[in-house]
């Protein structure tokens, strides 16, 4: 979660009057979402070539669950 989403949540005031109050101080034409100057896909590139053989590029995920604070990826 966003973490302007999640202290507009916890707030006495309510959520969407504390999102209000912080929209009236923003700039309406600044991007709602950042990423990397390169693109998103600079940061799989950099992810596989930091990895080496330990990522599997190329490969379907069938299935993805949790053991305990392991994830399981199924191939």
């Amino acid at each position: 979660m966003a973490p302007q989403f999640l202290k507009a949540a916890r707030s006495a005031d309510g959520f969407l009057a504390t999102l209000r109050r912080a929209q009236a101080g923003s700039d309406p034409d600044a991007p709602l979402f950042n990423a990397h100057p390169a693109g998103m896909g600079r940061l799989v590139d950099t992810l596989v070539a930091r990895l080496g053989d330990r990522i599997r590029t190329a490969r379907g995920v069938v299935f993805l669950s949790r053991d305990g604070t392991r994830w399981l990826v199924g191939l």
